[in-house]
């Protein structure tokens, strides 16, 4: 803990957080006891476990509710840490720490070295209310998604389920966008499966991402067998043409299903304007028509399969570093190899550019399609570029003349390419251009064109006189 008190390093200072004075503390300290009185009026109440989750967020970060006294055994300086609520509930402060604790534990020591895909899958109104209201139903559900995505995974790379395996991670969110009840699952998936044939070691092997019509037949076959499960349960009834909760009356006493059902609804729950549609205010005007290809989403029968999101492992981070010392130490002296080796770079560049812009390919050099050549591609151009800069003296010298104005605009374009992006999406959305532009080869170039004119006269005008300027008087 850093302090501008006696003995602090620097100037890094404490603030302690003061849950008070934020505009969501504010709100359930006016509101919740009206919502307790409203309830009673009605003859209704609200579990304890509520009752619980309010009275110890209203006491979250308040000194009055309990604190620690922390003492610096050096400079003797001192602080009160107010105890936290540790809750699950909505206490932004207790779950922002979580967030980072858990993501921090994902990436550190669960997850291996190897990409990833984002899994979301959201379903009707109906079963969002009985997964509120049955949780035992939701653990069972998540195990026929798992099961359904994961034997995709394995058979697309291309064997049975007893000759591989993949893993991954669920995040049950609650709510939506706004704030209404929308149990979904987010689930990161290995983007591949782990191979194990003939008592060898383990193979991790990637898949493509998933096409439009695989998502729209994992969707509908996850929305048959979720049916198919809750049937037997007894908790859904089914005929031809639809299908419908089949629950146990509630208690008359509990409010949990009428605010369970407003919210899941987007109504209001509560006071003189019970029942009325909650305005929803949308500030971004939404694309029109966009490609599902490109979204990757795909609906059934009410639920929603996304599956748009990759990340990669730190493998091309480590090797592009591995690769840059490598060839720099190797200091090879074949000219031969060195002109194979770029021009086989520039050669799978230009494929991929017209396979992927131009015309599609056979043997498509897509990301999707062939997943070793995003590496391989990295790996030669990485080899390619080092290869260059060594012996530039015997190579294309008078190419890296000609091109050495791109190093000059590197550090102007990293800090306006961001909000260059954001004025193009600005213009797209406040006035007459088509939100289908924003996305076309036209505004792309378009983009670009600006943003080197506007890099380049940045270094001119003012990076190079300041650079100058610097030098003379430091160097003098």
């Amino acid at each position: 803990m850093l302090s501008s008190g006696k003995g602090a390093l620097g100037h890094a200072t404490y603030e302690r957080h003061r849950p008070e004075q934020t505009l969501l503390y504010q709100l359930v300290e006016k509101h919740y006891p009206a919502l307790v009185e409203q309830l009673e009026c009605q003859g209704k109440n609200l579990p304890a476990h509520v009752h619980r989750e309010f009275e110890a967020y209203l006491k979250c970060g308040r000194l009055e509710h309990g604190f620690l006294r922390v003492r610096c055994d050096t400079c003797h300086f001192e602080r009160l840490v107010a105890f936290s609520c540790k809750k699950r509930g909505f206490c932004p402060s207790c779950g922002a720490r979580r967030m980072a604790e858990t993501a921090a534990l994902l990436s550190d020591e669960v997850f291996p070295d190897v990409p990833l895909r984002q899994w979301v899958i959201s379903f009707p109104f109906p079963l969002r209310f009985l997964f509120a209201a049955h949780p035992q139903a939701m653990g069972k559900v998540l195990g026929i998604v798992y099961r359904a995505i994961s034997t995709h995974l394995i058979h697309k790379a291309g064997y049975r389920l007893k000759d591989g395996a993949t893993g991954a991670v669920t995040l049950i969110q609650r709510f939506g966008s706004a704030l209404n009840l929308n149990i979904h699952f987010h689930i990161l998936f290995l983007d591949g499966a782990y191979i194990y044939r003939d008592n060898r070691p383990p193979r991790f092997q990637r898949v493509k991402a998933p096409a439009e019509s695989e998502l729209k037949d994992l969707a509908q076959l996850i929305s048959q067998r979720v049916g198919r499960c809750l049937e037997r349960q007894g908790l859904l009834e089914q005929d031809t043409e639809s299908a419908w909760l089949e629950l146990e009356p509630a208690d008359d006493t509990d409010a949990m299903p009428h605010l369970l059902g407003s919210s899941v609804s987007y109504r209001i729950a509560v006071g003189p304007q019970q029942g009325r549609k909650a305005l929803m205010i949308r500030t971004i005007r939404p694309l029109e028509s966009p490609d599902p290809g490109l979204e990757r989403v795909a609906k059934a029968n009410g639920f929603s399969l996304h599956a748009g999101v990759s990340c990669e492992g730190l493998s091309a981070f480590l090797l592009g570093g591995f690769l840059y010392f490598f060839t720099d130490k190797l200091s090879i002296s074949q000219s031969f190899f060195r002109y194979a080796l770029c021009t086989t770079s520039v050669l799978i560049w230009g494929l991929v550019i017209i396979d992927c812009y131009f015309i599609e390919l056979s043997f498509g050099f897509k990301e999707d399609s062939i997943n070793y050549v995003p590496e391989l591609l990295f790996a030669l151009t990485i080899c390619s570029l080092t290869l260059i800069e060594i012996h530039r003296g015997m190579m294309i010298k008078p190419f890296l003349v000609a091109t050495s104005w791109i190093g000059d605009i590197s550090y102007s374009s990293y800090l306006l390419h961001f909000p260059l992006q954001l004025l193009f999406g600005l213009a797209v959305s406040y006035s007459w251009i088509a939100p289908g532009f924003y996305l076309s080869m036209t505004s792309l170039v378009g983009y670009f064109i600006i943003l080197i004119a506007l890099s380049y006269t940045c270094f001119v005008k003012f990076e190079k006189p300041t650079q100058t300027a610097l030098r003379s008087y430091f160097l003098r």
